[in-house]
């Protein structure tokens, strides 16, 4: 399995010239000093495709928390059946989404302030 970090550069395999081109069609970008990086507003669910295609090999995406920041992946995740990154973009961690409903709001509008959104 290859975890692909969203909002940081990572490595992959060498590819061939095609499926480069597929990959930074698909939403990656990349650096020659620092790998690829999947770009802000990619298409999660295309991405995902056309990494497992061009690496013969499952893709996991992992992500910060969007409420205390920590790093975790849908495997992590008991709604992993229903839900994923890939559809919405956005999730919390196992320990967030245990809180209660207030907490949970409160730690929302805290990240929601410091970010600018």
């Amino acid at each position: 399995m290859i975890d692909v970090p969203l909002g940081e550069w990572f490595r992959l395999p060498r590819l061939g010239t095609e499926g480069f081109r597929r990959l930074m069609g698909a939403g990656l970008e990349y650096e020659t000093a620092t790998g690829f990086r999947v770009k802000e507003g990619a298409d999660l669910v295309l991405l995902k495709g056309a990494l497992e295609s061009e690496v013969r090999d499952k893709v996991e995406f992992s992500f910060g928390c969007q409420c205390c920041g920590a790093r975790t992946s849908c495997a992590d995740c008991r709604y992993h059946g229903s839900c994923s990154i890939e559809r919405s973009g956005r999730c919390v961690c196992g320990s967030c989404a245990a809180l209660d409903l207030r907490e949970h709001a409160r730690a929302w509008r805290s990240l929601l302030a410091a970010s600018g959104d």
